[in-house]
């Protein structure tokens, strides 16, 4: 007679929206492409994302990071508390180094994008649609683009923060 100890059958459930899934990713890349902490140190061929980790004083250092095949987690530290005494980060090195061997003969996936985006100017201050005012707030430039899913487009809602009067300055 048969007997089932465990029963480990995958059950798949969407915990956050595929735009926000796609937001996180995007940003999370830039770790490595944007300038972040890990710029330049991704694997090469893939599409990864990850977040860099220092406790006060160095003392622990971290990665996460993933790409659409694997995630791994690393930690370096010692038992009791000391300094670590490294002009990068050792977990990023260990990461990098067994997540290149496990990508090796591997195609680039990507990260699927759920649906079409467009680019929007918007004013950094309030997030809406950047108005001819915005440009001229005394601190300097307060528009930025990004790129955004329809369902989060700012339509027809210009800055309220930067108008004619909020311009002007004594």
């Amino acid at each position: 007679q048969e007997v089932t100890l465990v029963d480990n059958t995958l059950e798949r459930e969407q915990v956050i929206k595929p735009t926000t899934a796609w937001y996180m990713n995007d940003m999370l890349q830039g770790v490595f492409t944007g300038g972040g902490t890990a710029y330049g140190l991704g694997i090469k061929g893939q599409h990864a994302a990850g977040k860099t980790g220092t406790t006060s004083d160095n003392k622990d250092r971290w990665f996460v990071g993933y790409t659409p095949y694997y995630t791994a987690a690393v930690w370096t530290g010692y038992d009791r508390n000391t300094k670590i005494k490294a002009d990068n980060n050792p977990a990023l090195a260990l990461w990098k180094q067994v997540m290149t061997k496990l990508h090796e003969g591997l195609p680039d996936k990507g990260y699927e994008c759920p649906s079409e985006m467009r680019t929007l100017t918007y004013c950094r201050d309030s997030g809406l649609l950047a108005n001819e005012w915005c440009k001229l707030d005394p601190r300097g430039n307060r528009t930025a683009s990004g790129s955004v899913f329809p369902e989060d487009y700012p339509e027809n809602k210009p800055c309220t923060v930067h108008t004619a009067e909020s311009t002007v300055t004594v």
